[in-house]
């Protein structure tokens, strides 16, 4: 298994927290800073899972 070292930015929209990473442009949401950044783990795994299989 690999591992990588990426950076998350949250941010506050309206009642929602916003949180993206940057360098692959992915990003979700959530009600608090901390399911923000959970939705985010997430869909980044999703992303990456989705890239390996393309190689």
């Amino acid at each position: 298994m690999k591992h990588f070292e990426l950076m998350a930015v949250v941010w506050k929209e309206g009642k929602q927290y916003v949180s993206k990473c940057p360098k692959l442009g992915v990003a979700s949401f959530g009600s608090n800073p901390e399911k923000a950044i959970k939705a985010l783990t997430e869909a980044v795994k999703l992303y990456l899972s989705n890239a390996n299989k393309l190689f």
